[in-house]
């Protein structure tokens, strides 16, 4: 069958993609990144160059079979990971060997543009039995790094979060408190846009923990799908982030968020948390197990290094 490709075009293509990504998570044995609002960040945050960093491809029918996208933290980083979806209904060989060849042209065609040395790298499943001799085939190498999937049932074991005297919990309160927001939040910036957006979103949450003079000092996002469970997926709701002031720390205020954030999925509907993390990450691990959680699964990082020819001599 004749597979056909294209670039990705934000206007047009946005809601067959997620389209895409819910049938392939909808008849999944597993549930796994990432998750429908995962890659909605990754396209509003992660996508530098959408003509060049994200790709379409369809059968000979015209159906969509495939989307592959390469992000990056910051438009300065050299590492680049990729994401890759196929159609539950397509040969998955096919769909990851053309994605494959493409992420490895794209990354070396900006290596040498930019004439700097680049890595690209993406998570495989520790079950997953098509990947490891494909990325192997084109170069790629397993790393010592991996992820572990953490998770439990949203049963009525579940505990009640305790805070420290004088600090409460609540949602975020609106636009107003968001410059406070970003300068609490940890990790690599979000689009203003999109930021705006999840605040409006029925099924994506932004919990805070409040000190007794006012102040944000902690924060769990965590979301469901719930367009996805009526496809049949697992009715499972995620853990996107969840952080603490430095100077906040040890005061049990990630357990509380944690908890606070499980019971409010399971009021809209959740019957499983989950969330992933580094394997190495031994401190945040200790908070998730001390609410329930267990690891479930695994995964494992390959990367191939792409070096411009005048580094090496030529």
């Amino acid at each position: 069958m004749a597979i056909s490709s294209r670039p990705y075009d934000p206007a047009r293509d946005n809601v067959p993609v997620l389209d895409l990504l819910r049938a392939a998570r909808a008849t999944a044995t597993s549930d796994r990144y990432p998750t429908t609002h995962r890659l909605t960040l990754l396209l509003a945050s992660r996508l530098w160059d959408s003509q060049q960093d994200a790709s379409l491809w369809y059968d000979s029918a015209g159906t969509l079979v495939g989307f592959a996208l390469l992000w990056r933290r910051t438009q300065e980083h050299t590492h680049v990971g990729l994401e890759c979806i196929a159609h539950p209904a397509a040969r998955q060989q096919t769909i990851a060997g053309l994605v494959l060849s493409w992420a490895v042209v794209s990354t070396t065609e900006r290596s040498q543009r930019l004439g700097q040395s680049m890595s690209v790298g993406l998570s495989i499943h520790a079950d997953d039995q098509l990947w490891p001799a494909l990325l192997d085939s084109f170069g790629f190498g397993l790393q010592a790094d991996y992820n572990v999937y953490m998770g439990r049932q949203l049963d009525a074991s579940l505990p009640e979060p305790a805070l420290p005297d004088g600090f409460t919990m609540r949602p975020l309160a609106g636009p107003d408190e968001l410059l406070a927001y970003e300068t609490l939040y940890s990790f690599a910036p979000i689009a203003a846009d999109l930021r705006r957006t999840l605040l409006h979103d029925p099924d994506y949450l932004h919990l805070v923990a409040v000190s007794p003079d006012g102040k944000l000092v902690g924060f769990c996002e965590c979301s469901v799908d719930r367009v996805e469970w009526a496809l049949g997926g697992s009715r499972t709701a995620w853990i996107d982030y969840l952080g603490t002031r430095p100077d906040y720390r040890g005061r049990g205020l990630g357990r509380a968020l944690l908890l606070a954030a499980m019971r409010r999925m399971r009021e809209a509907g959740a019957e499983r948390i989950a969330l992933i993390t580094m394997g190495t990450n031994e401190r945040a691990q200790r908070v998730y197990r001390q609410v329930g959680m267990g690891i479930a699964e695994r995964d494992f990082v390959y990367t191939l290094d792409v070096v411009p020819p005048y580094a090496n001599g030529e």
